[in-house]
């Protein structure tokens, strides 16, 4: 998540989350889960994660929105962090045709604006990060992935997409510009709220979160054209970044409400992690681990930017472990099932 100006955010951490309204719920039991906490993180140093990337072998990397870096986490606990250029690091993906590790910078000036590579020896300090794609000055790109052949979709919070084609250093036109990726104009303490947020690549086709409006929004692709973007699911109040599953379960995050949810194809929705459950304070991203290793878990980051008393964190939850959770069949959580 990213609103417009670090200003806006910055007036928004003055206030506590409680003052957001929270989904009704269909049950009056608050969902529990048995997580932990893999790493904790330092607010006042601008260390609020904002993205994660989960490789094959459990090395975990977050991305921090004010410290405009990237942290890199193995799987024996060590950590390292690499800063980048500009004044937000945001969406983090990998590149499957290179392996390189990608990450969506913003700054107003165009020379540390778009799109940063981040060599894996720029953790040892024997690298550094480059400038790999160009975008217009102008553009706020936020969640990126990629598809099986390389090409880069990236979510801009003013109502669209770029593409990015294998090998291509610069794009100037957006890929696609639609009502359904657009923010509302709902303003939150001087702050607009984000149209397309998280972004996921899955079959044919790119799914989009727009969080000002409450919905997932997919966009079928042929011939490398969007076709007509459908919502699929509504109501999911301030959906942030998401992951799915091998099932086609969405792991959403409801930032303002500070609540992960489970859609279900279906679309029954499972709620997870709560901050009465786990001390979710702003989640903005959840990822799922390579389940060839064994039981799948659950990232989740708590980006804590608005809490008055931060903590930010990565939380882990085994998905195979769930108690009973709280499951909300209100029609407040309405879906649209894709054609």
């Amino acid at each position: 998540m990213d609103w417009t100006k670090t200003t806006a955010l910055a007036s928004i951490a003055v206030m506590t989350v409680s003052a957001f309204p929270v989904a009704a719920q269909a049950s009056s039991g608050t969902a529990h889960s048995k997580h932990r906490v893999v790493a904790t993180f330092d607010a006042a140093r601008g260390e609020n994660p904002e993205n994660i990337l989960v490789d094959r072998d459990g090395t975990i990397y977050l991305t921090m929105l004010f410290a405009h870096s990237v942290v890199r986490i193995t799987p024996d606990g060590r950590r390292t962090s690499v800063v980048l250029p500009g004044d937000r690091a945001l969406g983090i993906a990998r590149d499957p045709r290179t392996g390189a590790l990608n990450v969506a910078v913003k700054r107003d000036e165009p020379a540390e604006a778009a799109i940063w590579t981040v060599p894996e020896n720029a953790f040892h300090s024997t690298g550094k990060p480059v400038r790999s794609v160009v975008l217009p000055s102008t553009a706020l790109p936020n969640s990126i992935a990629y598809d099986k052949k390389g090409t880069l979709y990236a979510a801009d919070i003013q109502g669209s997409v770029w593409r990015v084609e294998p090998g291509q250093r610069e794009v100037r036109k957006p890929w696609l510009t639609h009502p359904l990726l657009e923010p509302t104009g709902e303003m939150y303490a001087g702050a607009p709220m984000p149209g397309a947020n998280g972004l996921k690549i899955r079959g044919s086709a790119v799914y989009v979160a727009n969080t000002a409006q409450g919905t997932l929004v997919r966009v079928p692709v042929a011939n490398d054209r969007p076709g007509t973007p459908k919502i699929v699911h509504r109501n999911l109040r301030t959906i942030d970044d998401f992951a799915f599953d091998e099932e086609g379960n969405v792991y959403a995050a409801l930032n303002t409400v500070d609540r992960v949810v489970r859609v279900a194809p279906t679309g029954r929705v499972t709620t997870l992690l709560t901050h009465a459950s786990a001390g979710l304070q702003n989640p903005t991203s959840v990822a799922l681990s390579d389940p060839r290793h064994g039981r799948t878990r659950l990232y989740v980051n708590s980006s804590a930017f608005a809490a008055k008393d931060p903590h930010p964190a990565l939380l882990e939850l085994r998905l195979s472990t769930w108690p009973a959770t709280t499951v909300d069949t209100t029609s407040r959580w309405a879906h649209n099932r894709a054609a």
